[in-house]
């Protein structure tokens, strides 16, 4: 199945703090490419694996989490499911992947949790597609380990120069979540932002 990579032109990026939220939410990387691919499996999320087999709600979802690891290609069929569900109730939505990350953004023609968009309908459309798969494969994508997702943004941010050595990380997620803060860095540097979707890469 085609990737839905790409499939509109970029467009000006929201502040870090923002996508890690939608990261945090949309989704919960050890790759080394600058598009990470095939199959993800850890033994730090097989407690998760284990919930999710049993919360599953579709034959796709026990399908996917049937043999304990999900494929990009599993995740990519997650997304379009979605995406066609939303479709289908007059939604034009997409998803996206800038800055090449291996996770994908949605962008639809309301802002998803506008008061402009059925709420309802995008539950109803993660019901079944993304609502198990997508957390758990990115999860396992961008925390194999299951450690603390603060404590790898600050390490991302030091490798590329962009936080100084001596930050502790009780100052760091100040400085990182607080929209009143002024951090060393420029939250919306693609650099920063990568690093807050997918702090494996770079």
């Amino acid at each position: 199945m085609e990737d839905p990579v790409g499939k509109v032109a970029p467009s000006s990026h929201r502040p870090a703090r923002r996508w890690a939220l939608l990261c945090a939410t949309a989704f919960l990387l050890a790759a080394c490419s600058s598009q990470p691919s095939g199959t993800v499996t850890s033994e730090a999320w097989a407690v998760d694996l284990q919930a999710a087999q049993r919360q599953s709600t579709s034959d796709f979802e026990r399908d996917v989490l049937a043999d304990g690891a999900i494929t990009r290609e599993e995740y990519v069929e997650s997304v379009h499911r979605y995406i066609d569900c939303m479709r289908q109730n007059g939604y034009s939505t997409q998803a996206v992947d800038d800055l090449q990350s291996g996770v994908f953004q949605y962008r639809t023609s309301q802002e998803i949790g506008s008061t402009d968009i059925d709420d309802q309908v995008s539950d109803q459309c993660r019901s079944g597609s993304v609502e198990i798969v997508e957390p758990l494969y990115v999860g396992m994508l961008t925390n194999p380990m299951r450690e603390d997702f603060n404590l790898l943004v600050l390490s991302c941010l030091r490798r590329k120069g962009l936080a100084p050595d001596g930050l502790s990380l009780t100052e760091f997620k100040s400085l990182y979540w607080d929209s009143n803060s002024n951090p060393p860095w420029n939250p919306v540097d693609d650099r920063v932002v990568l690093c807050g979707i997918n702090p494996s890469l770079g």
